[in-house]
């Protein structure tokens, strides 16, 4: 018996036996451990309606951090449901809390179910309904599932759909495809009043995929090292999940069983772009082959648009671009330029489960769409298309 069919058994258990103080010591953990899991989460759901424990608001917050959408139809019938705790507190925190978990989830079923609590609800929960739906577009950014990092919650990804994304994405041609996070943080502007100004900080992130050994080294440590890596080899990074799973075989190639998702500054980007050239002679962007050699001698980074690939490893008609590092800029990348890393195979077998057992209706994948760049005369010569 596994881990996942032991977990199961604990949540029937506290089901059957009504137990209350285990739901308070263990069904948080059961949410923050299982978060793409169906079955798990509608058990837990089976819990959060249930009146024989009183942990029904601490429940809905969990399911808001998760934004699951099998969780829907839960959130949405707790949102009508007084508890002994709302009568003495007509505040309605729990109910507040189910509206907000259910913006968060923002799918359509999720806006209608807003709707529908909004039209159908008492006046305070309609309102918590009417206001998430006022503010749906200006939310836009906090909503969907991620994927987090139980270290540094502020390196996160979003999720999509993959049937969603291949709407939103290209067809064909040469674009830089990948997933930017902007963040925020605060610093001190002024000493003597304490005001402050507001920084962001936009990230791209770039995948590889490395033998056990490597990516351990790299997430203990959140930077390239360790006894198995060799800094004199050629090291590729590529921003482009899918394609990162056609090279790594959804994690299932030797050498490549762990995939990692690293976080870089946007100029970090476009710096190591700077520092590139194409691996062979494209007459298109050089005057003379003897113009492409100079640059291949000079510069440390080599540039390849290859056929992007399906989530089956098919190639399509777009290109993708990948980037090898080596020598001092592959040191300063490895060492320097890294804000974080965080080890995604779990993500990545999971989904690699749904392609085999054909629920393409479940396949998720990171919520990536065509990079922006200021410096268009880098582009163009880098041969992304505009």
């Amino acid at each position: 018996m596994n881990q996942r069919e032991i977990d199961i058994n604990e949540i029937q258990r506290l089901i059957a036996e009504k137990d209350s103080l285990g739901v308070e010591e263990k069904a948080f953990g059961f949410i923050q451990c299982y978060p793409r899991d169906e079955e798990i989460l509608l058990l837990l759901c089976e819990i959060f309606e249930s009146d024989w424990h009183l942990r029904q608001e601490d429940l809905a917050s969990s399911f808001q951090f998760v934004k699951n959408p099998v969780t829907a139809k839960s959130l949405f019938r707790m949102a009508f449901k007084l508890t002994e705790y709302d009568k003495w507190n007509d505040t309605f925190p729990m109910q507040r809390k189910c509206v907000w978990a259910l913006a968060d989830i923002g799918t359509i079923e999720a806006i209608n179910y807003l709707k529908e609590i909004e039209s159908k609800a008492n006046k305070t929960v309609a309102s918590f309904a009417t206001k998430r739906l006022q503010n749906w577009e200006s939310e836009l950014r906090r909503k969907g599932q991620m994927l987090r990092s139980d270290v540094n919650y502020s390196f996160n990804i979003s999720l999509d759909n993959y049937s969603n994304s291949i709407k939103e994405l290209p067809k064909d041609g040469q674009r830089i495809i990948g997933f930017n996070q902007n963040i925020l943080h605060h610093e001190v502007e002024n000493y003597q009043t304490g005001k402050l100004k507001t920084i962001v900080d936009n990230y791209i992130v770039v995948y590889q995929a490395y033998k056990p050994s490597i990516a351990d080294f790299a997430v203990k440590n959140q930077k390239l090292g360790g006894n198995d890596f060799n800094y004199s080899r050629m090291s590729w990074i590529k921003p482009n999940f899918l394609w990162m799973m056609y090279r790594c075989g959804w994690a299932e190639k030797e050498n490549q069983e762990r995939v990692l998702a690293i976080w870089i500054k946007k100029e970090v980007f476009e710096e190591i772009l700077r520092n590139s050239t194409f691996t062979s002679f494209q007459p298109n962007y050089f005057s003379s082959e003897d113009e492409w050699r100079s640059e291949l001698e000079n510069k440390k980074v080599r540039l390849q648009w290859d056929p992007d690939h399906n989530y089956n490893g098919d190639k399509i008609e777009r290109r993708a671009i990948q980037l090898g590092l080596k020598d001092e800029v592959l040191e300063k990348f490895g060492k320097e330029q890294i804000e974080f890393i965080m080890d995604i195979t779990e993500f990545v077998k999971e989904q690699k489960s749904n392609i085999d057992k054909n629920q393409i209706d479940k396949l998720l994948v990171p919520k990536e769409r065509v990079l922006e760049f200021t410096d268009k005369e880098l582009m163009k010569k880098i041969g992304n298309e505009i």
